[in-house]
């Protein structure tokens, strides 16, 4: 086989894989297939603060000292949790503490490892169903589905974010007929797991087809004006397959930048930062 011919199946090759790891997460999406698994570890000690982290230490301590106690820790693993990745599993995980009648429970987390620690308050509710209020947030408010609330407050200590959370409880459950209950750091990892699977649901993706079709035009444009280059009728195959390879790398380029350095300001912004 001549070297140029065992060149171009190698870019084919490297094209067709480029051209999977682009495109699959988007189909996934697009069809629903979007696994979520929650590892629990009942552990008290794994919410302990590590040295360094005085964010998480001050709403530890504020946690402690509004009468919660370490519970545990649950870590989330989603398949295709958006158009453009393949897998995410959460940061740090989620360590849990747990009001003295096992009926609030409070989980402190990160979405990027530079911001201050997010803190959110959870009830479950009988029958199944949840109601959160989390700080800062993530733009995510409102009802999933009858019997899952979400509410967002920013610039709030431990104190004011658990009345605001007593409020919001009350106020759902006189709404919809529901009664709150005690539960567990496994009862808690299976109701947050379907209201992750619930909000995933409620996810638009048109605006990644867009995204998609915008990377995708300079290439093609490209390999039109290639097909009808004169003296190129033997390298298609080749053309073909830079074309594509150039379609991966601009689109890499942009699910950097939306997934870390937008990801990064948008999470400090939420904090007031950045």
């Amino acid at each position: 086989m001549p070297a140029a011919v065992a060149i171009d199946w190698i870019l084919c090759l490297a094209a067709a894989l480029g051209l999977l790891w682009m495109l699959v997460p988007l189909l996934m999406v697009s069809i629903g297939w979007r696994p979520v698994r929650v590892v629990v570890l009942e552990d008290p000690i794994s919410v302990e603060p590590s040295s360094g982290d005085p964010s998480y230490r001050l709403r530890f301590s504020q946690l402690l000292a509004a009468g919660f106690k370490p519970l545990g820790t649950t870590v989330e693993t989603c398949w295709f949790n958006s158009p453009l990745r393949w897998q995410r599993q959460s940061l740090q995980g989620e360590r849990w503490l747990a009001s003295a009648d096992g009926r609030t429970f409070v989980a402190l987390h990160r979405v990027v490892l530079d911001e201050p620690v997010r803190f959110g308050a959870v009830t479950l509710l009988e029958g199944g169903g949840m109601v959160q209020t989390a700080c800062p947030g993530a733009g995510l408010s409102g009802d999933v589905g009858p019997r899952y609330r979400r509410a967002e407050v920013q610039n709030v200590d431990v104190v004011d974010l658990l009345g605001r959370h007593r409020k919001n409880v009350e106020e759902f459950c006189r709404e919809r007929g529901l009664v709150a209950r005690e539960a567990t750091l496994r009862d808690l990892a299976v109701e947050d797991t379907a209201c992750t699977r619930l909000t995933l649901k409620g996810q638009k993706i048109r605006g990644y087809w867009q995204l998609l079709l915008i990377v995708l035009v300079v290439p093609l444009l490209g390999f039109a004006l290639m097909l009808h280059t004169p003296g190129r009728e033997a390298r298609h195959l080749h053309d073909l397959a830079v074309s594509a390879l150039t379609a991966t790398a601009m689109f890499a380029v942009v699910r950097h930048h939306l997934l870390n350095v937008s990801l990064r300001q948008q999470a400090l912004k939420r904090h007031g930062l950045g």
